[in-house]
């Protein structure tokens, strides 16, 4: 369930017009792509997205915080759903240029009603425009 419920919202995440980027491998636009239908048979709920870097952080905290179903968290979350920004520090880990610069936030999609998060996550958007 956690993986059909982060392809679903990576689908539906890839077609928002506030999304630059979602990243996960099963979708047709990651570069890759073609590794992941060599090397694997599924996915699990785990992935990013990236939203424009002229969002005000005060702004995307606010609207991340005031999540319904999705929790701020780390972990994978097991059963629920967990949300976070992920403040990448040139120190810890550099992108590539392949990757869209912006604000990262990672997706753990439990195991709740896909239609559900979706509601939860582009309401969360809907509050950043």
């Amino acid at each position: 369930q956690s993986a059909s419920n982060g392809l679903m919202l990576a689908q539906a995440l890839a077609e928002h017009p506030f999304v630059l980027d979602v990243l996960h491998p099963a979708l047709n636009s990651s570069p890759d792509n073609e590794l992941y239908k060599r090397d694997f048979f599924g996915s699990c709920g785990l992935f990013g997205f990236v939203l424009p870097e002229t969002i005000a952080q005060d702004k995307l905290d606010k609207a991340i915080e005031s999540m319904k179903i999705f929790a701020i968290g780390d972990s994978w979350g097991g059963y629920e759903s967990l949300i976070k920004q992920a403040h990448l520090d040139s120190k810890l880990r550099q992108f590539t240029s392949e990757h869209t610069s912006g604000h990262l936030i990672r997706i753990y999609a439990g195991i709740e009603h896909g239609a559900d998060l979706q509601t939860d996550l582009f309401q969360m958007l809907d509050a950043l425009d």
